[in-house]
C-alpha cells in the first residue's frame, strides 16, 4: 500500500523502498569488513610505532558510500514524492541499486576501469532521477 496522494508510484516506490535497504545492508557490509580491530585496542604499549596505514579497499568503498549515499537516496525519495514519471523512476532507482552493489564489488577487488566506470553510471541515474523529479514538480508528465 502506497501513502494517499502517491497513487501511481508503486513501481518506484517499491523500488526505491528495496533499493534503500539493500544500500544501507551493502554500507553496513563495508563498514563492518574494514574494521580494523587494531584500532580498538585497549591496552598501552609504548612499543606501538605509527607505520604507514595499508589500503583497505572495503574502508574505501565504505567512506565512498558514506559520501554518496545519503544524497543519492535523498533525490531518489524526493523524485518519488515530486511525481516523477514511475515507470522510469522505478527502472532507474533499481538501475542505480545495480550499479551500486557492482560498484562495491569491483572496488573491493579492485577491478578497474569498471568500478569507475559503474561509479559514473550510477552517478548518471541519481541525474537522471533528479531530472524525472524536477519534470513531476512542474507537472510536465500531467
Amino acid at each position: 500500500m502506497v501513502v494517499a496522494g502517491l497513487a501511481g508510484m508503486e513501481a518506484p516506490v517499491k523500488a526505491a523502498t528495496v533499493g534503500t535497504v539493500v544500500l544501507w545492508f551493502l554500507n553496513f557490509f563495508a563498514h563492518v569488513r574494514s574494521a580494523n580491530p587494531a584500532n580498538y585496542n585497549q591496552s598501552y604499549s609504548a612499543e606501538l610505532s605509527p607505520s604507514e596505514k595499508p589500503f583497505n579497499a572495503y574502508e574505501r568503498a565504505a567512506a565512498n558510500m558514506v559520501e554518496s549515499l545519503p544524497l543519492a537516496i535523498a533525490v531518489i525519495w524526493a523524485s518519488i514524492f515530486a511525481g516523477g514519471n514511475p515507470k522510469v523512476l522505478a527502472i532507474v532507482i533499481t538501475l542505480f541499486v545495480i550499479l551500486r552493489v557492482l560498484f562495491v564489488v569491483l572496488y573491493t577487488n579492485m577491478i578497474q576501469p569498471f568500478r569507475s566506470v559503474s561509479f559514473a553510471l550510477g552517478q548518471l541515474c541519481v541525474l537522471i532521477i533528479g531530472v524525472l523529479g524536477i519534470l513531476g514538480a512542474f507537472d510536465v508528465y500531467s
